[in-house]
């Protein structure tokens, strides 16, 4: 019993650690995103920690291992995720204050976040090793197991909680559920030692998970109305009433930006300012079939289906559940005769897509980064060949203007011309300054299309907002080898 209590041990902890490191990353990504910043940051914090672990846990093992003591290092590891639990909203909010750069950022959350917990964690497997070793003949065979046994336990907590735990359970309750197994794990290994202050610990996290929301963000005037955890990412639903009476409802995955808006009860009223710019391909009478990359809350889709009746478009949305969400409080009809959805990848959909389309929008984009294999020569290769003689291309970029050096919006455009012959640039807003992060849009002709009808981006003088950007130097191009997105916008 005690052997396999040990195994048991070795493999739960593995199993543990991955979900940490999961749940993690999306405790993190409202405040500092999501990209590979973010990614890399998470990864080399858990992987080193988890050394020092290995180290200290041999060097305690060697002066003395025991059951009881290994039951006391899951019991104070379960209370510092506990810790995380209650506290690692809060943190964040105070680091996110305090630290501009996002890159600098991730790395000093997952540090101060997940170190002590990684440690704890790292300690497991040699400690454990120590209590299985009855000879040193098989030495070598028993640490192999151990090993082993942990790395599958990784790889089950990996499964477990990217395939199906994220999408039902938020980040935070998953922390409380490592947290809660942790604690079960100490009492089955040694139940007398502590246990007044174990069966403590287990009342208080059983009282933190029924009645302590822990903190997210804090919203002023704006209202959360729901918070929606799915496979992907968790939503955030706001709500707002402006000082026209108007009841506004915001979609956000970030702290930093809104996914969608909405004006409740009004589906014609395109909120986002971009969003006007996907209405030029209506003057030159390419409006009938449209593919959209990156639905969000449908905002676009909903006034296609809304202003014109002779369009169909294709939106290609990889989360399901934003469907969902969009009906639920963004009016998104159940009945949309002229909308598919398709849930999948953008670049796995243009991959294998045979249709042909008038116009192609592109409005992937999570915050500052885009997933960079939508926007590489050979995507929009794909798009080029899913257009119709006189089709476009219209893409949404975050980004700025430098006089000094190449942004994203230097890098997409140089791209971009190497599919297209006709490439034109718009600044979203003539009232920002061109040094401050905006949204432009990049459009992308191919043939010689004629402006020949009215459009709502005509109408409300968003034409003039036409720009002509001075070629640089030594701009990457992005291509499926090389795309260093992050590097572009982070530099």
């Amino acid at each position: 019993m005690h052997n396999r209590l040990l195994l048991a041990t070795v493999f739960v902890s593995g199993m543990l650690v991955m979900i940490l490191e999961l749940s993690g990353t999306r405790l993190i990504a409202p405040y500092f995103g999501s990209s590979t910043y973010t990614w890399s940051a998470m990864i080399s914090v858990i992987l080193g920690n988890l050394s020092i672990g290995y180290w200290i846990g041999g060097k305690m093992a060697d002066r003395e291992a025991t059951t009881s003591g290994l039951s006391t290092l899951l019991f104070v590891n379960s209370l510092v995720c506990l810790f995380l639990y209650l506290f690692a909203g809060n943190i964040l909010i105070f680091l996110f204050k305090l630290i501009e750069d996002t890159a600098i950022g991730t790395l000093i959350a997952s540090f101060i976040l997940f170190s002590i917990p990684s440690i704890l964690f790292g300690i497991v497997s040699p400690y454990a090793a120590k209590l299985q070793l009855n000879s040193l003949e098989n030495s070598g065979k028993t640490v192999g197991n151990l090993y082993a046994l942990a790395t599958v336990g990784s790889i089950v907590g990996t499964f477990i909680t990217g395939y199906y735990l994220l999408s039902i359970v938020s980040s935070y309750l998953l922390i409380l559920f490592v947290s809660l197994a942790l604690l079960i794990n100490a009492i089955l290994l040694s139940y007398r030692k502590f246990l007044f202050l174990k069966l403590m610990a287990a009342t208080v996290i059983i009282v933190s998970g029924i009645f302590i929301s822990p903190s997210h963000y804090r919203f002023t005037s704006q209202q959360v109305l729901a918070v929606e955890h799915t496979q992907y990412s968790d939503y955030y639903v706001l709500e707002h009433v402006n000082e026209n009476n108007e009841t506004l409802r915001f979609l956000l995955t970030e702290i930093k930006s809104i996914q969608s808006g909405y004006t409740v009860g009004d589906n014609t009223n395109l909120f986002a300012m971009y969003t006007k710019f996907f209405t030029i391909p209506a003057c030159y009478g390419a409006n009938n079939r449209i593919l959209m990359i990156g639905g969000g809350a449908f905002s676009y889709p909903k006034y296609v289906l809304e202003e014109f009746p002779d369009s169909t478009i294709d939106v290609v949305e990889i989360d399901p559940e934003l469907t969902r969400i969009a009906e639920t409080y963004f009016d998104l009809p159940q009945k949309r005769d002229r909308m598919s959805i398709i849930n999948e990848d953008g670049r796995v959909f243009l991959n294998t897509n045979h249709k042909t389309y008038d116009t192609i929008l592109v409005d992937a984009f999570n915050t500052y980064v885009p997933p960079f294999q939508i926007i590489t020569q050979e995507a929009l290769s794909k798009m080029y060949d899913s257009l119709a003689d006189d089709g476009m291309v219209i893409m949404n970029v975050p980004s700025m203007v430098d006089e000094s050096t190449y942004t994203l919006l230097d890098a997409e455009l140089q791209t971009m011309k190497t599919v297209f012959n006709n490439v034109e640039v718009y600044q979203v807003r003539k009232d920002r300054e061109l040094h401050e992060m905006q949204g432009f849009i990049l459009i992308g002709y191919k043939g010689a299309p004629q402006m020949s009808n009215t459009c709502l981006a005509k109408e409300e003088g968003l034409l003039e907002n036409k720009m002509e950007l001075e070629p640089k130097q030594n701009v990457p191009l992005f291509t499926d080898s090389f795309a260093p997105v992050e590097h572009v916008i982070f530099r």
